[in-house]
Order: C-alpha cells, then sequence, then structure tokens
C-alpha cells in the first residue's frame, strides 16, 4: 500500500510518537516514584526523629521511674490531708463523739453526702474569684470547640476523608490538652473532692461550747467553717393543773406551745423544771476524696522484698492456664 507521506512527515511522525512515550512515561512512571521516595523520605525522617525520642526516654527509665514515685508519695501526702469516703453513720458518729466528749447535749445534726464533685469558688469580689470565672468561661468555649472538632472528625471519617480527619483529630487533642491544663496554669475541673455540707446545734456550759467550736476549727483533716451562731434551747416539762406530766419539749421560744388531750380539749398548761442552755449551731463542709489507690507513704524495704519475694514464688507455682482459669471463676 502506497501512502502520499514524505519522508519528513514519516520523521516527524515518529518523534510525535516519541515525545507521547517520554511524557507517559514520566507522567505514570517516574513522578509517582518520585512522590513515593519523597513520602518515604519524610517517614524515615519521622522514624529517625522517633528512635532518637525512644532511646532518651529509655536511657532516662530510672530518672522517669524516680520522679513516678515522688509524684506518688506527693499525691498520697496530699490526699492524706482530706477525710476517705465517708458514710453517713461515720458523719454522725464522729460528730456526735465530738460533742459527748464535751458534755454538750446535741439538739439538730443535718447533713447531707455528696454524690457531686465540689467545686469551690473564690469570694465573689476577689481578684481570684474574675481569675477562675475567665478560666472557667474559656475552658467552657474550648469543650464546645473541641465537639466540633469531634464531629467534624467523624464526618471526614465517614466520607473517607483521612487528610481532614488526621488534621481534626490533631486540633481536637491540642485543644483538650489546652483546656485539661497541659500547660500550667490550665483549668482543671474538680473530679475527685466532695463537700459534705452539716448544720449542728449543741447546747451546753459556754466554756464547753467555745471548745467545741476550738475541736471543729482544729478537726484533723480538711474542713470549712463556713458560719456559727450563738442561742439559747429551753428544756420543759409540761404538766397540767393537777401536776400530771404531759409532755417535755426543747424549743427556742418564751414558753410552749399549748395542746390539747385525747378528747380534744385544750388543757391549762404550766413550764415546770425549765432549764435554760446556751446553745452553737455550727454550719461546716467536710472534704472527702478516694483514696483507695494511693499508695502508702511509708517505706519498708523488709516488706517490699517479702513481697517481691511472694510474687515470684507464685509466678513458679502458678502457670498463666491456672491464672486464667481462676480469673474466669
Amino acid at each position: 500500500m502506497k501512502t502520499n507521506m514524505t519522508e519528513r512527515d514519516k520523521k516527524l511522525l515518529v518523534g510525535m510518537l516519541i515525545g507521547v512515550l517520554i511524557v507517559a512515561i514520566g507522567y505514570w512512571g517516574i513522578i509517582p516514584q518520585l512522590k513515593a521516595y519523597n513520602d518515604l523520605e519524610s517517614k524515615i525522617e519521622t522514624e529517625e526523629q522517633t528512635q532518637k525520642l525512644n532511646k532518651l526516654k529509655i536511657s532516662n527509665t530510672s530518672l522517669i521511674q524516680m520522679q513516678a514515685d515522688d509524684y506518688e508519695k506527693k499525691l498520697a501526702e496530699v490526699k492524706d490531708e482530706f477525710y476517705p469516703i465517708l458514710t453517713s453513720a461515720d458523719v454522725d458518729q464522729m460528730l456526735t463523739e465530738m460533742a459527748t466528749k464535751r458534755n454538750l447535749y446535741i439538739y439538730e445534726l443535718d447533713f447531707k453526702i455528696s454524690t457531686i464533685p465540689t467545686e469551690r469558688m473564690a469570694y465573689v469580689n476577689s481578684e481570684l474569684f474574675i481569675q477562675q470565672d475567665a478560666m472557667i468561661s474559656a475552658y467552657k468555649d474550648a469543650v464546645k470547640q473541641a465537639e466540633k472538632a469531634a464531629a467534624a472528625e467523624k464526618k471526614a471519617k465517614e466520607k473517607g476523608t483521612t487528610a481532614n480527619a488526621a488534621s481534626s483529630k490533631k486540633a481536637t487533642s491540642d485543644l483538650m490538652n489546652t483546656i485539661m491544663g497541659a500547660g500550667e496554669g490550665g483549668y482543671q475541673p474538680n473530679t475527685q473532692i466532695y463537700a459534705v455540707p452539716v448544720t449542728i446545734t449543741v447546747g451546753g456550759e459556754i466554756g464547753a461550747l467555745e471548745n467545741f467550736l476550738k475541736d471543729v476549727e482544729n478537726m484533723d483533716r480538711t474542713t470549712l467553717l463556713t458560719s456559727y451562731t450563738w442561742g439559747e434551747y429551753r428544756s420543759y416539762e409540761i404538766r397540767d393543773a393537777n401536776g400530771n406530766l404531759v409532755s417535755t419539749q426543747v424549743n427556742k421560744t418564751e414558753q410552749p406551745v399549748n395542746t390539747a388531750d385525747e378528747t380534744g380539749v385544750s388543757r391549762v398548761q404550766v413550764p415546770v423544771d425549765t432549764t435554760v442552755r446556751k446553745t452553737l449551731t455550727i454550719n461546716l463542709e467536710i472534704y472527702m476524696i478516694d483514696t483507695s489507690d494511693v499508695a502508702s507513704t511509708d517505706e519498708d524495704p523488709d516488706a517490699d522484698a517479702a513481697e517481691e519475694s511472694e510474687d515470684e514464688t507464685k509466678s513458679e507455682d502458678e502457670s498463666p492456664e491456672s491464672l486464667l482459669e481462676k480469673t474466669s471463676k
């Protein structure tokens, strides 16, 4: 088959084909390989940095362990300043013993065990209160931003846009580190300390009441005396006109309230053997914290050695299968 193509046209066509081949090889072959090479270089650099950091951590393991032990001791010391988690019976017994030790009468004892951590704020007109209020506002705003970032991350995962998801995840992590106090001065909501508000009214000799007030101020664990008031209580024996005992009353009024008999007829009653006692009403808060997970601050090398030897004996006598079986039971 004869064509009208000249030798020049043939050379031009061959040159065009060669150019197309070069572009195709470069676009689909060389460029992806260059990108993969650059990504690999970046990963190698990241891994090398991670390796250096891990080696540094390994070399500082003993120092980190010492810091962790020191932190545990300080944490135990701080938590030791608070009461452990008390029951209603514990609080009742503690305050009752304090009052009876001073030979005082208990007229009122009202308290409620709290199940929500307390948030103590400074005096409303103080500079510290303004700082606390500003930190709490910033915390709430940051939480909202973190929630939005988490929602964006979830949507990105659903759409399969991993790059956006990774960026959103980093933003969420940075925000939570900031608002949860990763840096110094960050606001940290209290999640461990519980306050038990208590109102107690006791009566007796003025000297005993003053000593009781000092006892409350000097309780061995952390408490807050919010207020106290002085007053009087009167104890009456209520008798009718014939001298028969009707009832006994304890109140703050000058005269007892008249009562009716079983038939509904009001009796003439007079107070007999009236006793007036000075009273003291105290409002305080008892602060509790869970100390079950705090290591003991007492150091006993012999006990630690005995515990280690006991653990070694157990590990020799019991196989993993037997331990797993016991756990499942």
